[in-house]
């Protein structure tokens, strides 16, 4: 069928979300969170935007497991950073080439990717153009009101359900930071939350400047 698929790749992410905090808990190794992302990027690929996500997954298990074993030796402490990187790695590598492998077997792989199926639609530019637009897949540039309208247009769209959620979680998280956190948590799990907060964050920002500057060039609707 359709080589993408939204509804797949929405519920990957939710599962990576969920399971990145179980990996900053030590609930959870690091390559079962890339496993879940690496899936979910053979679902949709513009889901690579949560990589960094990742990376700082990668980052946070590297220092936890450093100071837990105490290493100081730079032998020692590289073999920690590539175990991580192993485990980030692997998972997306395997993933990677089962899809390909796949998508040759139905005729639909790499030639496909590079010419009809190229990202950037029609023109095959992946971006926003900063001045000018120069060919017909191009609506309008990254600074002008015709971008904004659409952007504005795209948070009002999702804000039935964003907008309750933020003040959800606006609630939760209501003096909960700093020396109060600390004290009504302790140190341990305020970190937890701290990081979780964090990975969030990032994940969330990444989302939203993939919105602003890939080009949505598939017409009137511009459903990017």
């Amino acid at each position: 069928g359709y080589v993408e698929n939204y509804s797949f790749a929405a519920a990957g992410v939710l599962l990576y979300l969920a399971w990145g905090r179980r990996v900053l808990a030590g609930y959870s190794p690091l390559w079962q969170a890339a496993a879940l992302l690496a899936l979910t990027h053979a679902t949709h690929p513009s889901t690579v935007i949560l990589a960094p996500s990742l990376l700082f997954l990668g980052w946070r298990v590297a220092q936890r497991r450093l100071d837990e074993a105490g290493v100081h030796g730079t032998r020692s402490r590289g073999r920690v950073v590539f175990g991580v990187i192993l485990s980030i790695m692997l998972p997306m590598l395997l993933a990677g080439g089962a899809t390909i492998l796949l998508m040759e077997r139905g005729g639909h792989g790499l030639a496909a990717l590079l010419t009809t199926d190229r990202p950037g639609g029609g023109d095959g530019r992946w971006f926003v153009p900063l001045w000018q637009t120069t060919t017909r897949w191009e609506h309008y540039t990254l600074l002008s009101w015709p971008h904004l309208r659409d952007v504005i247009n795209q948070q009002l769209l999702v804000a039935p359900v964003v907008l309750p959620a933020l003040l959800w979680l606006g609630l939760c998280c209501r003096n909960m930071s700093g020396a109060a956190l600390v004290s009504k948590l302790g140190a341990g799990e305020a970190g937890l939350r701290r990081s979780t907060l964090r990975f969030y964050a990032l994940a969330a920002v990444c989302y939203l400047a993939f919105t602003l500057v890939w080009n949505p060039d598939y017409g009137g609707q511009r459903d990017w």
